[in-house]
């Protein structure tokens, strides 16, 4: 028992390596360490307790699930870490912007400047504007 931690306390610990992880601007912008307190954030526990159901068994579907469920996890992750303020990154403002959102999100595409300036619906001039501010 941990000391001043109540007989329903709950901890839940996971390490995770994304290949080419450092390559990622999302990813390598992310503190070494995360801790989230399970009230600060319910949808955590609810989908990490979907994952752990979905882990103890075999069943088909259970590989592409499973992988799904992760995406959802970070994507959770990422946003309170943004609502929080726990992350300070250039990569993480740009995903709070309304235009560039959707360009910061399929970064690992390879898109050319006019391209990524068309998915975040700005003219080239304006999507290059806006990384510089």
């Amino acid at each position: 028992m941990i000391e001043g931690v109540g007989d329903g306390a709950e901890a839940g610990c996971a390490h995770v390596e994304y290949r080419l992880g450092q390559m990622n601007p999302l990813l390598s912008a992310l503190p070494d360490v995360i801790v989230i307190p399970f009230e600060d954030a319910p949808n955590l526990m609810l989908l990490i307790k979907v994952l752990s159901n979905e882990s103890s068994q075999e069943s088909s579907g259970q590989q592409y699930l499973m992988d799904k469920l992760s995406d959802a996890l970070m994507a959770l992750i990422f946003r309170h870490l943004i609502e929080q303020q726990k992350i300070d990154s250039g990569v993480f403002s740009a995903l709070a912007h309304p235009r560039l959102a959707s360009v910061v999100t399929s970064i690992l595409d390879y898109h050319s400047i006019a391209e990524m300036a068309s998915l975040a619906v700005m003219s080239r001039t304006q999507f290059i504007e806006a990384f510089k501010r």
